[in-house]
């Protein structure tokens, strides 16, 4: 482009000058009419070199592509590149093959009638073999892009309308996929890859949100009484448990008892009440029965 920045320069100054000298000529009355009307051609012809010529040129960045096309008909597709064109006749196109990215808004009703206000990011590429597809069909770029948002709404509604408001709030981390999958379907016939859709946003009416809060705390109340009820359950069973052991231990030890001799269980008897004194001497003993039973008689 520094080319035809150049030559614009240099066009218009001439244009310029050569519009001066017919001025001053013709104001002074120098020179011959010849001359005056040669400065006035030169002035007329080099303006109109500078709109055509400057102007004519048209640099396609890398990534892009242009079709072009005469008297509205499409010719041929150019690349990257420099390239000068007539601007009565020829209009170049540019179509941009890069990913594309663009937000999407929409108010959408969920199957229950709930209202919630949607953001769609969707990226996406043009197929870069269908520009002249895309020209011919949809005109300019702008025209495909809406045409794009269009299709992303209703796909969007096409999702979300087949399920209720809870659904959507169970299901939003799958709902992006199933609009991409949606979408997919037009792919062909919009000349683009979608490459990825995200569900940015998805908010309901205050009323609505503040009424699936207070289910939330009925919910966790109920979790909560429940859980209280379950630990009560369980302790009461393992008091059950543990007085059921607790019998059947004492059970087992009366059995164990009486299958003891009288030897036995005297000697037993014996070792408990050694284990159980603190070896103080009572201040009054009646009778010799507890020294029988810690000792022993003498004789034995």
């Amino acid at each position: 482009m520094g080319i035809a920045l150049i030559l614009g320069i240099v066009l218009l100054g001439g244009c310029l000058i050569t519009g001066g000298c017919y001025y001053w000529f013709n104001k002074k009355r120098m020179h011959t009419l010849k001359t005056r009307r040669i400065c006035l051609l030169a002035s007329v012809c080099l303006f109109i070199l500078f709109i055509f010529i400057p102007f004519g040129f048209i640099q396609i960045e890398a990534g892009e592509m242009a079709v072009v096309k005469k008297f509205g008909q499409v010719k041929e597709t150019k690349t990257a590149g420099l390239y000068f064109r007539n601007i009565l006749f020829v209009e170049y196109q540019i179509y941009d093959l890069k990913t594309q990215q663009v937000l999407i808004t929409n108010p959408v009703y969920t199957k229950d009638a709930q209202v919630c206000d949607t953001q769609l990011l969707v990226q996406y590429r043009v197929v870069e073999n269908k520009s002249e597809n895309i020209a011919v069909e949809f005109g300019r770029m702008e025209v495909h892009l809406d045409r794009i948002v269009k299709v992303a709404q209703e796909k969007t509604e096409v999702v979300l309308t087949s399920l209720t408001a809870m659904e959507l709030i169970e299901s939003r981390a799958t709902l992006s996929n199933l609009i991409k999958t949606e979408m997919q379907l037009l792919e062909a016939q919009y000349y683009i890859t979608i490459l990825n859709v995200v569900l940015v946003d998805i908010s309901f009416s205050t009323n609505f949100e503040d009424a699936v809060e207070r289910k939330m705390q009925e919910q966790i109340a109920v979790e909560r009484a429940e859980a209280r009820l379950s630990v009560a359950e369980l302790e009461k069973q393992i008091i059950v448990v543990q007085a059921n052991a607790e019998a059947e231990a004492l059970k087992i030890l009366q059995e164990a008892w009486e299958v003891l001799t009288s030897e036995i269980r005297e000697l037993m008897l014996r070792q408990l009440a050694i284990e159980k004194w603190d070896g103080k001497m009572p201040d009054t003993v009646v009778g010799s029965d507890f020294f029988e039973l810690l000792f022993g008689s003498l004789g034995k």
